[in-house]
């Protein structure tokens, strides 16, 4: 439900000519996501993982939920080691930024 909701905030014009995948990994949970953002629209598939993803992210649930409700940011996250990038950062960046009203997503992404 979540990253259906990502899916309705995206910015088309943001994403004009992007393709990016990324795999997510919620540890706690044990829920793995592909998402694959590609000719304007995100997708996502639930228990999948690309063989070949731009990036791939790793982190709690609660995580996720505390920079959703900032209470925390991404780079603090990841400074802490509660999220995991491998991969290429600024394609995670690419696919977060061009969320509308997720613009902390964007800023604290980039290396």
């Amino acid at each position: 439900m979540l990253f259906d909701y990502f899916a309705v905030r995206l910015n088309r014009e943001k994403t004009e000519g992007k393709h990016v995948v990324l795999n997510v990994d919620f540890t706690d949970t044990n829920q793995k996501y592909m998402l694959e953002m590609a000719n304007s629209v995100l997708n996502h598939s639930e228990g999948k993982a690309a063989k070949d993803p731009s990036a791939s992210v790793s982190l709690t649930r609660e995580t996720l939920n505390n920079i959703m409700l900032k209470q925390t940011t991404l780079k603090d996250a990841m400074a802490k080691g509660d999220v995991k990038v491998s991969g290429d950062q600024a394609k995670l960046a690419e696919v977060f930024g061009a969320l509308d009203d997720f613009p902390f997503w964007f800023n604290i992404v980039t290396p």
